[in-house]
């Protein structure tokens, strides 16, 4: 019968100052408040303790924050404390009373517990409150009357778990396990006009039982909240997702349950009774529902959580948005899924595809097939509810898009089925924005703008509307491609400061490197060691102090030899036969006895030369230039020198 709980604030006495003062000036203060179900103001007694006040159970604590604050009451109400106080460390607001307020609110929050939420707070019909703050902290105290004790809640755990048992719920989906409860609460129960008219009658001697679960399920009597927490207790223990709603112009609660996607309206007390088969107000949509749910039967302007709520605190705003109704009455019967192609628009292409499925199946479709597009995503997925649904899967074009990088820049192709004539060509980096290249009737776009070392997002637009997304990185060097044989071991040779490029954006992987350049990068490959400049024999050696340290200590080392006794020639191509003799000079002059190579071009070579290139063959550092050939006298790349020396870091490991 009764049920919302709607704010009447009985008084607010701020013992500090006058409440408009307090909040802008004081440091500290303090204030009282009574909250009132409005539907039994005119019979609740504020001087009359409530049903355990006899034997008063308290509980304190003190808390870092608000939510604490919330979950410390929320667990206390459940055990039906009298009086709960908790302090808030390091907590102030501008206006305590709506702080408490908004305490209260979020202590009885709808969690899908079903001993909390909905069940805490219509099983109250008053509480008191007081608050106290100072600079540091606030301590709010509430004291609720409940409609039952702590060890009446107990019974009712115990005959709601026989319930479950004997119902043996939950079923075989959501539909079947409500209808089984409900089914068994309207024949079972009735409705307690005796009590009801008892405590009309005598207000001062009110039978607060009547509006519990315990009432419901102990008694078998009650009026409408009876009904709708007993609902409320067993449905959120089988799985049900479900709140208990009121009315304030009917004075009257009962629940609502989501099946699948949306909320439907359930009445045990008005359904009570009747037959099983005569579901008048069970799982009933938003249009009937206004229909059949009022003592003026066609009115449609009755309030309840959805239209004509109470004031707060005794309604969320976000009632009707968390908790969206059906327009139309739940039916457990096959329905009709409609899936309905749409491009990335959402204009409708045809082709749609129809299914006949039971609410609560669960489906995985593939997408109908269109000529020219492809579908977003390959399955559809979801459960089928208990009304005709559409989908509406998206599709693209089928816009093939290849990006590659290319000699200093980055090449986009792309095709299609369909007779676009003109594209669109945008680029973005990283969070930006993107950036419009270029419109175009052909099918392919080199970006030569881009910048090494960046990760590129392309996005190729149809004439059409519809898009397609590719990504690129950039590597160390424009003109070094991850399609080249020396790509991995430039970038090596880059990343360990071995090899500089030739710019800020180019290796020059086909130039050939010289005698200087080629000390330099042995140098580097040793760690810099220290040098003493003044033993350099050599009078043409550049000016650059780096190129003279390398050269002096390669030299040093026994690694490199002038052209003659006072010039080493260092812009002098290196060719393969001196880069491979000055690596196994630095490597020791290991052993090569019994080892042979193929080449057949290495007559005329010195024999540590000839020793040199056996080894290094054998060792995997270098290859010829044919089955039989070495090309001594061959120039060698920058390319082919990175590779040269990444084999021979793997050797030694000396980065």
């Amino acid at each position: 019968m009764k049920r919302l709980f709607a704010l009447l604030l009985v008084c607010a006495t701020l013992l500090a100052l006058p409440f408009g003062a307090f909040a802008a000036s004081a440091k500290s203060g303090s204030g009282t408040l009574t909250w009132v179900n409005p539907m039994f103001k005119d019979v609740v007694d504020l001087e009359k303790l409530p049903p355990e006040s006899n034997y008063r159970v308290t509980a304190t604590k003190t808390v870092d924050s608000f939510d604490a604050a919330a979950a410390f009451w929320r667990t206390e109400m459940k055990k039906h404390t009298n009086e709960i106080t908790v302090t808030i460390r390091n907590f102030s607001t501008s206006d305590y009373v709506q702080s408490f307020y908004d305490l209260y609110i979020a202590a009885c929050a709808y969690t899908g517990n079903s001993k909390e939420g909905d069940y805490i707070r219509w099983g109250m019909y008053t509480w008191g409150g007081e608050y106290s703050y100072n600079s540091s902290q606030v301590t709010y105290t509430i004291t609720p009357s409940f409609f039952t004790t702590a060890a009446q809640e107990q019974v009712v755990d115990t005959k709601v778990a026989e319930l479950i048992t004997q119902l043996q719920l939950p079923r075989e989906n959501d539909y079947l396990t409500l209808k089984a409860l409900y089914d068994w609460v309207c024949a079972n129960i009735t409705y307690d006009n005796y009590h009801l008219n008892y405590s009309n009658a005598h207000p001062d001697d009110y039978y607060w039982l009547m509006h519990s679960a315990y009432a419901a399920i102990v008694d078998r009597t009650c009026v409408c909240q009876g009904y709708t927490a007993l609902l409320y207790r067993v449905g959120l223990d089988v799985g049900l997702t479900g709140r208990m709603c009121n009315s304030d112009d009917q004075n009257h609660i009962w629940n609502i349950f989501k099946m699948v996607d949306l909320y439907y309206e359930c009445d045990s007390t008005w359904d009570a009774g009747s037959s099983p088969s005569n579901y008048t107000y069970f799982l009933r949509g938003r249009t009937n529902w206004l229909n059949v749910h009022n003592y003026n039967p066609g009115d449609a302007t009755v309030g309840d959580e959805y239209t004509n709520p109470y004031g707060y605190p005794d309604y969320d705003p976000n009632f009707a948005a968390d908790n969206p109704l059906s327009d139309d009455d739940f039916s457990y019967t096959a329905h009709t899924l409609t899936v309905k192609p749409v491009d990335v628009d959402g204009s409708a292409l045809g082709n749609n595809a129809t299914y006949s499925l039971m609410p609560f199946t669960e489906f995985s479709l593939t997408p109908p097939a269109l000529t020219g597009f492809n579908p977003v995503n390959p399955t559809v997925t979801g459960t089928m509810p208990g009304h005709d649904k559409t989908v509406k899967p998206k599709y693209e074009l089928a816009i093939n898009v290849k990006v590659s990088l290319v000699e200093n820049g980055v090449k986009v192709n792309w095709s299609h089925a369909d007779s676009v004539t003109k594209y669109s060509v945008y680029r973005k980096t990283g969070s930006g924005s993107w950036k419009k290249l270029t419109t175009s009737t052909g099918k392919s776009f080199i970006d030569d703008t881009v910048k090494v070392s960046t990760k590129y997002k392309y996005k190729i637009v149809t004439g059409h509307g519809e898009s397609k997304i590719v990504t690129i990185t950039t590597g160390r060097f424009l003109d070094v491609l991850p399609s080249m044989s020396c790509y991995k071991a430039v970038n090596w040779a880059a990343e360990n400061g071995i090899v500089g490029g030739t710019s800020d954006t180019t290796f020059s992987p086909e130039a050939d490197c010289n005698r200087a350049q080629f000390a330099l990068m042995l140098y580097r490959l040793a760690g810099k060691p220290e040098v003493d400049l003044s033993l350099n024999p050599f009078s043409d050696l550049p000016s650059s102090t780096g190129i003279q340290k390398a050269i002096v200590w390669a030299y040093t080392q026994g690694i490199v030899n002038g052209t003659s006794s006072t010039t080493y020639s260092p812009s002098d191509n290196i060719t393969r036969s001196q880069l491979i003799l000055m690596l196994y000079k630095m490597a020791g002059k290991p052993d090569v006895t019994g080892l042979t190579c193929p080449f057949k071009d290495l007559t005329g070579l010195t024999a540590n030369t000839r020793k040199a290139i056996i080894w290094a063959y054998n060792n995997g550092i270098v290859s010829g230039t044919g089955a039989t050939t070495f090309g001594p006298q061959n120039n060698c790349t920058r390319g082919q020198l990175a590779i040269i020396l990444f084999r021979y870091n793997k050797l030694f490991n000396f980065v």
